[in-house]
């Protein structure tokens, strides 16, 4: 896992086609939810947690957010 960004990702490799192709599939999950996301502090939390970097929330703020946002989505649809 190369978390910390070190070589430039270049599609021509396996990992950077690899990586791209993940990216893209969650990108289109998170688009298809229809739940508004700051792709900066996105990709900053993808990168915290697969570094092993102390998260900036707690667990219970996390989950809070999470509820936040499906509660928001459900209260849309109806």
């Amino acid at each position: 896992c190369n978390a910390s960004g070190g070589k430039k990702a270049s599609l021509k490799d396996e990992i950077g086609q690899t990586s791209y192709a993940y990216g893209y599939q969650i990108g289109q999950d998170l688009k298809n939810q229809k739940i508004d996301f700051d792709v900066t502090l996105l990709a900053q939390a993808i990168r915290d947690g697969l570094t092993g970097s102390t998260s900036k929330m707690s667990d219970n703020e996390m989950a809070d957010a999470r509820m936040r946002a499906y509660n928001r989505k459900m209260s849309a649809r109806k």
